[in-house]
């Protein structure tokens, strides 16, 4: 675990260590407890790492043809060094050694087998070759710029703008995106000379440029899959996830499960507590919330036999971690339940440096957003038997052959700002982009050959997953000094969820429908009150909106004259004003539209701008 960082020079003077060491600084919050860099010739790369124990070695490691650094984890190394063994190869005991000596062996295969969360870098001493590759979700954040034979790298954003021939030009016409999703999708940022590596995908850099490819690929369940019986899901599942949640349970120490008391979270800290007596759960609570989550995550716990801690988060506290959230992320954050993590991952790592998240259940089995799915395709296969006539007479969309039925409502990530909403707040009318969340989730629907339901969440896992909310975790948690781990990321795990047709992921029952059903099913096998396996989730960030009233209407006016104070003149400020008096006076909920303002004001000015 840590943070990356380097310089390639395929033309020109070597690059110059000082400004990679300025680099590498850049990086530290990732790791700092060790320190490496490397260079040699047209390459110079440097290693942050954060340490689990007083083991562990330094990076970059290099043998006779390359030199890698890695941030990540790679688990069941010891049966990936005894295969290399059994192929001539002697790899190190460490995740980098194994993962240069599987690469050496391998080649480009070998990202296939290194089974866990990473992003990697690594330059060939012999063909002067750059490669840089992310795991198949993007757990880990790896950024980079080319210019006239220049490639530089870094697990965070910052570190690239040291760079002269970096500017820091921000790419308006992205801006419609951001406002519309809370984030870009990569390789896409906000600036115009920074990239980022999408998730399963390698960059390859040589003296004839920079190409970037899939290494990943999806395999769902095909549109006509039988669905299996409901013992057969969940005990494929259960199988799988105990697996991922051994591979991740540190042997050394406590480990620690964020519990939100939802399903996803929920199974993980069932699985982990029957494979060590040394668990600890965590989990977030409002002071001034009305439904009390943290009493029924605290419930969870005692059923399941954790010592259990609830992390209160005031609006003092709030407001308190907001710049150095921010700063963190490198980009703005796209939602303020980054902050609430911060504190959660902050009281965590008072116990342990390692804890378990439920990240990815809502997209790889649905969630909240994906219940209304089955309902809604009913009634457009209902109405695509209409005769044709009343169909155009009545205005009823069908379920239409060969289309895709989430593209159609243009379901995928945040809807925030619509583009007549981006029309009222941008001075410059080409900024709104009206057909651009069409052009943006096509490519998505199009990557993946499955049922509808699945489709739709295939584009959350590719966006929402990805960009949001693995994107909050690893941020906030490396600044907190904690190793989040994410079982149902785990490859086996993910193999069994993408096998499942959407039908066996959300069920009704009781005239209520359920995403996320093997899961459930798992929970109550294992005994669990009915109230536990079928309560209805709550929300995490309601409080969040109500804080920018009342009390809070200050920080709100001044975090708002500050965005309309626009630096850059992208602005329309009354318009602004005028959503902000709304949301204050409680004539509408404009919370999440007014954050990601604020957290766009925020970054230009800390990040970017200064």
């Amino acid at each position: 675990m840590g943070g990356l960082a380097g310089l390639v020079h395929l033309r020109g003077p070597a690059p110059d260590r000082a400004l990679v060491e300025r680099m590498s600084l850049a990086v530290a919050h990732r790791g700092p407890d060790d320190a490496g860099l490397w260079a040699e010739g047209e390459a110079a790369i440097a290693h942050r790492r954060i340490a689990l124990s007083v083991h562990g070695r330094a990076q970059p490691v290099v043998d006779a043809e390359r030199a890698l650094v890695l941030d990540g984890r790679i688990y069941e190394l010891g049966a990936l060094q005894e295969r290399l063994r059994r192929e001539g190869q002697e790899p190190g005991g460490w995740d980098a050694e194994v993962a240069l000596a599987s690469l050496a062996r391998w080649g480009d295969e070998a990202l296939s087998k290194l089974h866990g969360d990473w992003a990697l870098a690594v330059w060939n001493r012999r063909t002067k070759r750059l490669f840089l590759a992310r795991d198949p979700m993007g757990v880990r954040p790896l950024y980079y710029a080319a210019r006239d034979g220049k490639v530089a790298f870094a697990s965070d954003l910052r570190a690239l703008l040291l760079l002269p021939w970096v500017s820091r030009e921000v790419a308006t016409d992205r801006l419609a995106e951001y406002l519309s999703f809370r984030y870009t999708h990569a390789p896409r940022t906000l600036l115009r000379d920074v990239m980022q590596l999408p998730a399963g995908c390698v960059l390859r850099a040589d003296a004839d440029g920079v190409r970037v490819d899939r290494w990943s690929s999806y395999d769902y369940a095909a549109p006509d899959a039988s669905e299996p019986s409901e013992d057969e899901a969940r005990d494929q599942l259960e199988r799988a996830l105990r697996r991922a949640v051994e591979r991740r349970l540190p042997t050394d120490q406590p480990a620690g499960v964020l519990l939100s008391g939802g399903t996803a979270s929920t199974a993980i800290a069932a699985l982990a507590v029957e494979r060590s007596r040394h668990v600890r759960s965590f989990n977030v609570a409002f002071d001034d919330e009305a439904a009390d989550e943290g009493a029924f995550a605290g419930r969870v716990a005692s059923l399941l036999g954790l010592q259990h801690e609830t992390v209160h988060v005031t609006r003092e506290s709030f407001v308190a971690s907001l710049e150095e959230t921010v700063d963190a992320m490198g980009a703005p954050p796209p939602s303020p339940a980054a902050i609430p993590q911060l504190l959660i991952c902050r009281a965590a790592r008072l116990s342990t440096r390692v804890a378990l998240s439920g990240d990815g259940g809502d997209e790889l089995l649905g969630g909240v957003r994906a219940t209304s799915l089955p309902v809604e395709l009913r009634t457009a296969r209902l109405k695509s038997h209409l005769p044709p006539l009343l169909r155009r007479l009545t205005g009823a969309s069908g379920l239409e052959p060969g289309a895709h039925f989430g593209l159609k409502r243009l379901i995928g990530g945040s809807k925030v700002f619509g583009a007549e909403e981006r029309g009222r707040i941008l001075r410059d009318p080409s900024l709104q982009r009206p057909g651009m969340r069409l052009a943006l989730l096509s490519p998505l629907y199009d990557e993946v050959q499955t049922d509808p339901i699945n489709e739709v969440l295939h584009v959350y896992l590719r966006g929402w997953l990805a960009e949001d909310s693995l994107a909050r975790a690893d941020r906030v948690s490396m600044l907190a000094g904690l190793e989040l781990r994410f079982p149902l990321l785990d490859p086996d795990v993910v193999r069994v969820c993408h096998s499942l047709p959407g039908s066996a992921k959300i069920k009704r029952r009781r005239g209520v429908w359920h995403p996320k059903w093997p899961l459930k099913r798992l929970l109550a096998a294992r005994g669990l009150p009915d109230a536990v396996v079928w309560r209805p989730k709550g929300g995490l960030s309601s409080p969040l909106n109500r804080w920018l009233r009342g009390e809070g209407e200050a920080t709100l006016w001044d975090r708002i004259e500050s965005v309309c104070a626009d630096p850059l003149g992208l602005f329309q400020g009354e318009a602004i004003r005028e959503l902000a008096r709304a949301h204050a006076r409680g004539e509408a909920d404009h919370g999440a539209k007014l954050w990601t303002l604020i957290f766009l004001d925020l970054w230009l000015r800390r990040q970017v701008l200064g």
